[in-house]
């Protein structure tokens, strides 16, 4: 957005050629003088295309399309200015729905052949004939635009105008060679998912089964949308009682689907098809299975990241109890610790706080940690355990000795363990420190 008003900006005449400067700036209106509940000064049209942009630059879309009107209506901006503003009123009709008017205005800075604009007002005229239903003149305007600019800067948007107009007039097959050509040549543009979703569709449409069906496989297993996951899936499953025939999901496939299920936010999903996998597949004895040792090893992902927060303290507590010697039990007693604590198993990650403080003091997980333990402790409503490790926290860290905060909390526990007398003299000391 910011570089479209910059480049429309550039495009505008730094004098005003055709009219003199005071009829551009327009009438000076003293604020002093409005009346009660008179609009706003900066919602008063001034005559003058600064003003319309400054309106849209602020989000008021309705105000900079009423000052546009008037000024291409009354015809007080002329050459440059007058393309500048056409422009500008056909990105407000589009953000606003109106794509008849739309089109009108990005047609007229198109005809301007030498302007700036006209290229990328090429493109925009033919998604607003698109959007209000012309796709066949869509079709006609972006063949003229990739004639006119074969390495344009939107020529990609204007191959994806005319699949998508082809695919609303039924020339489905026209559709999907160039859906796949757009893939072909932007591979890793961030809508490959929502156009390979269309081409399944219109090769279900075209009763390509086979094809579509692998097309919705690939989606089904791997995507980002947690819509394109369901809308495979039921794919997947209309073409198979169709008859179609459908390639076989492996567990294998199932890994990346459970993957995929996790990045797009599904983690209930994601979580109950590792599972699944975990109790089919085996990491060690009898049947085990390399996916059954992959699962095992990323186990604490899976959990931690579908926000299983229990399961991970339990997960690894039950790792660090069975070999607390273990080169990596560090990591487990921080990992038991912050499961419960995200779970609200306050004690217990008190316990293996505790744990990796006293047995592994220099390790990086439990170096200095006496505020974390402090923490622990309020939410396990252990207060006179917290303003033990409050203090212990102020006699190593020089910016506990001095915060306001962890005063404070030092206080609140001697409140909350009914030691009244300390609290209150605590509570005014600090209560001092603040006038």
């Amino acid at each position: 957005m910011r570089s479209l008003l910059l480049l429309l900006l550039l495009t505008l005449p730094a004098g005003a050629a055709r009219a003199d400067a005071d009829a551009l700036r327009g009438p000076v209106i003293a604020t002093d003088d409005l009346a009660p509940g008179f609009p706003a000064p900066e919602r008063i049209p001034t005559g003058v295309l600064a003003s319309a942009v400054k309106a849209f630059e602020r989000g008021d879309l309705l105000t900079a399309r009423s000052e546009l009107d008037a000024l291409i209506a009354d015809r007080r901006v002329w050459g440059s200015d007058r393309i500048g503003a056409h422009f500008l009123l056909g990105w407000i009709n589009a953000r606003l729905g109106h794509h008849q008017q739309a089109s009108a205005n990005f047609y007229r800075v198109r005809k301007a052949e030498e302007h700036p604009l006209a290229e990328y007002a090429t493109y925009l005229e033919a998604q607003a004939d698109l959007d209000r239903g012309h796709p066949a003149t869509a079709v006609q305007e972006c063949a003229s635009y990739l004639e006119q600019w074969p390495e344009g800067r939107w020529a990609g948007e204007c191959q994806l105008v005319q699949a998508d107009a082809n695919a609303d007039r039924g020339l489905l097959k026209a559709a999907v060679e160039q859906y796949e050509a757009f893939l072909e040549a932007n591979p890793d543009d961030q809508r490959e998912e929502g156009v390979s979703l269309r081409i399944a569709r219109a090769l279900e449409k075209l009763g390509h089964h086979e094809a579509a069906g692998r097309r919705y496989r690939a989606l089904y297993l791997n995507h980002k949308m947690p819509t394109t996951g369901n809308e495979a899936e039921a794919a997947l499953a209309r073409l198979g009682a169709s008859g179609a025939e459908l390639p076989a999901i492996t567990d294998e496939d199932l890994y990346v689907r459970a993957c995929s299920l996790r990045r797009s936010g599904q983690f209930d999903a994601s979580y109950d098809l590792y599972c699944d996998l975990d109790a089919r597949n085996p990491a060690d004895g009898d049947g085990a299975t390399p996916l059954g040792a992959r699962l095992d090893n990323e186990r604490h992902e899976f959990l931690w990241r579908n926000r299983r927060y229990e399961e991970v303290g339990k997960n690894n507590a039950w790792v660090y109890d069975r070999n607390p010697d273990a080169p990596d039990a560090a990591d487990h007693a921080f990992w038991a610790m912050r499961g419960f604590s995200r779970s609200g198993r306050f004690a217990d990650a008190v316990r293996y706080q505790q744990e990796g403080m006293r047995r592994f003091p220099n390790h990086h997980r439990f170096r200095r940690t006496e505020e974390r333990l402090a923490l622990l402790h309020m939410g396990a409503a252990q207060y006179a355990e917290a303003r033990e490790a409050w203090l212990a926290w102020q006699n190593v860290n020089s910016r506990a000795r001095r915060s306001s905060r962890v005063k404070f909390d030092i206080a609140y526990c001697a409140y909350r363990t009914k030691d009244y007398e300390t609290a209150a003299t605590e509570l005014e000391e600090i209560a001092k420190g603040t006038d």
